[in-house]
């Protein structure tokens, strides 16, 4: 193939809504899962995550709902035990605490840090009592 045929051929793909695979923003993965804790209590929740490919999850503060009741720390991420290979995917991780009786949903994404949509998401409902 020519050259000016190999660029051409790419920005018709490019033209026609980019590579095979690439996540629009209009297709996020949802995900959700349901904690019960007392005051005091707490409760780690892991998510996979694949940093060597740009993506890692990130708690969303801002379009979580009623989170004052609940303390959470980010662990960060780790490799799966037993999977040291390089490249391999791991686990985030966050610890949940119950801080007052109350009910929150933690809404956590998926994304690369330059983009500005993810391409998954979990909420969390946690339920302190």
């Amino acid at each position: 193939m020519r050259p000016f045929a190999l660029v051409a051929a790419f920005g018709a793909v490019l033209a026609a809504g980019g590579l095979v695979g690439a996540p629009s923003h209009g297709q996020v993965r949802s995900t959700t899962s349901a904690v019960t804790l007392a005051p005091g209590a707490s409760a780690t929740i892991s998510l996979e995550e694949n940093v060597t490919t740009g993506y890692s999850w990130r708690y969303d503060p801002a379009h979580s709902t009623d989170p004052g009741c609940v303390t959470i720390e980010d662990l960060g991420h780790a490799p799966r035990s037993g999977d040291p290979a390089v490249g391999a995917a791991g686990l985030h991780r966050w610890r949940l605490t119950g801080a007052t009786r109350g009910h929150a949903e933690l809404r956590f994404v998926y994304q690369r840090p330059w983009e500005q949509h993810s391409v998954r998401e979990h909420v969390v409902a946690v339920d302190v009592r």
